[in-house]
């Protein structure tokens, strides 16, 4: 794998599952905002072995990040429960700035692969780059005109349908 693909990959992270609070960090909103998203249908969501898990795509959130928010929280007074939610604000920040930084370090060091990268190299990557977009093109026209026949088919089938109805109509008033 050379060193573009490898940095490309921290780059642009394929969707994977994640538990809703890991979700939740990596897209860095709330537990109940991906619920509300996932039941507006804007976030993926499946259930496994009676476990929610949410389609996302990032960095997997660090451990210290997914045990933020305990699942049991204790009985507190209204200074105490805004003295955590100020807490979990600022760690929530500090999480996001973390990972706009890894991102921008991620992007550096991709750039600084390309800069690196044999210039044949990029001349093949951009060669099979033409030749896949041709091949799309191409099967865009074979299905285009696999459509159009069909269309041309129903639209027949729809004919014959109606002068069926309308012999079978006469013979029947006959």
């Amino acid at each position: 794998m050379s060193k573009v693909s490898e940095v490309s990959v921290q780059v642009v992270q394929l969707p994977r599952w994640a538990s809703g609070s890991e979700a939740a960090a990596i897209l860095g909103i709330s537990e109940r905002q991906l619920r509300r998203r996932a039941a507006a249908g804007k976030v993926e969501r499946r259930k496994t072995g009676g476990r929610a898990e949410y389609r996302v795509a990032g960095p997997a959130a660090p451990k210290s990040v997914r045990s933020v928010r305990p699942d049991v929280r204790p009985v507190m007074s209204g200074h105490e429960a805004g003295a955590i939610e100020e807490l979990r604000a600022l760690l929530a920040a500090e999480q996001a700035a973390r990972i706009d930084a890894e991102r921008r370090a991620a992007v550096a060091e991709y750039r600084a692969a390309i800069a690196e990268t044999d210039p044949a190299e990029v001349e093949a990557l951009r060669a099979t780059v033409d030749e896949l977009e041709a091949n799309v093109a191409e099967l865009t026209t074979e299905r285009d005109q696999a459509r159009d026949q069909a269309q041309a088919l129903a639209d027949a089938m729809r004919k014959r349908h109606g002068l069926i109805k309308r012999l079978t109509a006469r013979l029947a008033n006959a």
